[in-house]
């Protein structure tokens, strides 16, 4: 238990002292959002900090986590390979989004990203071998890796249209991670997934804290706790999918509930 309040505070402490610095840096490089009038109504460019800022927080607070209790991870095999794969992935991620926050990256472009962030899942043991539609199994044979790698493109994407109002994406993220620590606990599940989905809801806070203004959090944090962008989403949706899955590839099944 120690270790999964370790690991929530650490990913909302780590969040709090990077995001001013990554906002600098972002300011420097020109990663920002600026008002146009229409759509984005703030009145002065802020720094597209999210995606950066959850990736340092959640490697620190998985990290803390298994330094506190080292056989966290112990009761699972291939948990350690399993981390190396997401991490990698969930970087080649926020490197897309934050080189379309710069340049604007084509549709195709992004997908090619997404693409390659899937893929590189495929080695860390995720495999879909079934699904259950309509009570009856379907066994996807050789076609299973291919539909692997869809289903994790398609989860990337599922928040990349909640972005209308402000701190829904952050919220609709925290709900579904704390959701899925809770599942875990009490079923027993998985430590690795454990950890992930409170390291991210830890790290979550800090767009909660701008949506609505706290008189009590600090102006210059504020500024920086700014609504997640494409690639925060698409960061929170994988480790969300991959967590759908699990890493167990000789059991892994989609049941009724997604068809």
């Amino acid at each position: 238990m120690s270790f999964m309040v370790l690991t929530l505070v650490v990913g909302f402490s780590v969040a709090v002292l990077a995001a001013p610095a990554v906002g600098v840096l972002c300011k420097h490089l020109q990663i920002v959002d600026r008002p146009d009038g229409h759509r984005k109504l703030h009145s002065t460019i802020v720094p597209l900090t999210g995606g950066p800022t959850l990736l340092i927080s959640i490697l620190c607070a998985v990290a803390a986590g298994i330094a506190w209790q080292p056989d966290a991870l112990a009761a699972t095999r291939g948990d350690a390979w399993f981390l190396l794969c997401l991490s990698i992935a969930t970087a080649v991620l926020v490197t897309v989004g934050m080189l379309d926050d710069r340049f604007g990256l084509r549709g195709r472009q992004k997908l090619a990203g997404q693409f390659i962030a899937a893929v590189i899942m495929v080695p860390s043991g995720i495999e879909i071998q079934s699904v259950t539609i309509f009570g009856e199994p379907v066994s996807l044979g050789v076609f299973s890796i291919c539909f692997t790698v869809f289903w994790i493109l398609g989860a990337i994407n599922a928040l990349n249209l909640i972005d209308g109002v402000d701190g829904l994406a952050s919220t609709t993220g925290i709900v579904l991670s704390l959701s899925i620590a809770a599942v875990t606990f009490l079923q027993q599940g998985r430590n690795d997934g454990l950890l992930i989905a409170l390291a991210l809801a830890g790290a979550l806070w800090i767009p909660r804290l701008q949506f609505p203004p706290r008189s009590h959090v600090p102006r210059r944090l504020r500024q920086y706790a700014h609504r997640t962008g494409p690639r925060d989403r698409r960061t929170q949706m994988l480790r969300q999918a991959i967590h759908r899955c699990g890493p167990d590839h000789a059991n892994s099944h989609l049941g009724d509930s997604y068809f």
